[in-house]
């Protein structure tokens, strides 16, 4: 049961996302970043292997290529803001001990 206070998250984002799924993923291209949690919208780029193997050689070197691609095609643009800086306008989620409590 999730206990996070999910908040969409408004601007485009990129998954990097392994070509080999695991049979949960298989039947979830966004894996789960639907339009009501991700609005805006989602580029996934495919890397080799599995999510597990794609920090770690020969796979890596391809993740670090799509990642140095992704900074200069974004090289220039303004980070987006999601929330507001100050902490009472970020989203709360519970900790343990909240979630804990009776």
């Amino acid at each position: 049961m999730a206990t996070w206070d999910y908040q969409p998250y408004p601007y485009p984002f990129t998954l990097f996302r392994g070509k080999i799924q695991w049979p949960l993923g298989r039947n979830l291209p966004l894996l789960g970043f639907t339009p009501e949690i991700a609005p805006a919208p989602v580029e996934v780029r495919h890397l080799p292997g599995h999510h597990g193997y794609m920090f770690v050689e020969p796979h890596v070197n391809e993740l670090v290529a799509e990642l140095e691609d992704w900074v200069d095609r974004h090289a220039g643009q303004p980070a987006p803001t999601p929330f507001d800086a100050t902490p009472e306008a970020a989203p709360h989620s519970p900790t343990p001990a909240e979630v804990a409590r009776p």
